[in-house]
């Protein structure tokens, strides 16, 4: 189906598509893989690095068997906590300690030489995920980001 969207929308494959998720066999249509989640069972299990090496590998893989460049996105997390959204089932909490699992996050998508490095999310403060600037945290994320953001660039 996303290919016949892609031929409409997108005929002569001007634009960059990412897609979202697990399956990288998407990358038959799509230029690149992110996960949205930024791989948030790896934060809980303190194992981040390995699993954005691990979609990293894929990525490397599927590429050497079709002779593509597709792209890798590691994706960074401050926290996760949607236990508050109403009606929604199925909730989870990743704690934030303080920075330390930002920090963790973006400490393995480094790790995993991305191409990109997506964030979630800057503005989600409905399930927790928001680096922006509050009263709680100050300018913590904000912070973090810049370091680095530095750090990838550089």
């Amino acid at each position: 189906m996303w290919a016949q969207v892609r031929k409409q929308v997108d005929p002569h494959n001007s634009t960059f598509w990412s897609a979202e998720g697990t399956d990288v066999s998407s990358l038959a249509v799509f230029d690149g893989i992110h996960l949205f989640s930024a791989a948030y069972w790896g934060i809980l299990h303190n194992n981040i690095a390995a699993v954005d090496q691990g979609f990293r590998a894929r990525v490397d893989a599927y590429n050497r068997a079709h002779h593509t460049q597709k792209v890798w996105a590691a994706g960074v997390l401050p926290g996760y906590d949607d236990t508050r959204v109403p009606g929604r089932k199925g909730t989870f909490i990743v704690p934030r300690n303080n920075g330390a699992t930002y920090r963790a996050s973006w400490n393995g998508a480094l790790s995993s030489n991305p191409d990109f490095i997506t964030i979630t999310s800057f503005n989600e403060w409905f399930e927790g995920a928001m680096i922006e600037p509050s009263v709680t945290y100050g300018n913590l994320y904000l912070d973090i980001t810049r370091q680095f953001s530095s750090k990838w660039r550089g």
